[in-house]
């Protein structure tokens, strides 16, 4: 088992590589057509480009006033956040890629940065979600889980609109 501080420190560089991913994903994302960036596969679905602007709304508006909260409060309560209405109303599909993209980075890098900020026995400060509590590590842990989940989902997509133009898909 790591020591503490090796665990924060891989935590910090797992959140700080979307930020990468993000900058890789820049560079090809333009040849997308914009009807698969803003196609719902299924009636309830987020297209491409709302699930790239729920990540980026999770981060600026979630987990990092979250983090705020708990360095502040003693024991804060909250109720989960709900994804659809973090989406809802955002006009993600309105917005250029190469926005959205900005917009994901920035969020990041401030998650980042407030998380490196913390003095290390902040790290198991909680928060209670109803029954539930989370420390820091495991809020963190979560919402890397949750952007593994997002981005096999935006993959996944991608690579489903067959893109290269050949009749049938890659080989597997």
């Amino acid at each position: 088992m790591p020591d503490d501080a090796t665990l924060r420190e891989a935590l910090v560089d797992q959140l700080a590589y979307l930020i990468d991913e993000i900058e890789m994903l820049r560079g090809r994302i333009g040849r997308v057509p914009a009807s698969i960036l803003e196609a719902r596969p299924l009636p309830g679905d987020l297209s491409a480009k709302e699930l790239l602007g729920l990540i980026a709304t999770r981060d600026a508006e979630v987990r990092l006033p979250l983090v705020r909260r708990m360095m502040d409060e003693a024991a804060p309560s909250v109720a989960p956040s709900d994804d659809r209405a973090l989406v809802e109303g955002a006009g993600w599909n309105d917005r250029p890629i190469e926005a959205i993209l900005t917009q994901l980075q920035a969020a990041r890098r401030a998650l980042v940065e407030a998380v490196q900020a913390l003095p290390a026995a902040s790290w198991t400060r909680t928060v209670r979600f109803g029954e539930a509590s989370r420390s820091v590590y495991e809020l963190l842990h979560a919402a890397i889980q949750q952007d593994a989940d997002d981005l096999r989902t935006l993959g996944y997509r991608l690579y489903e609109s067959n893109l290269s133009g050949r009749p049938q898909g890659l080989p597997k």
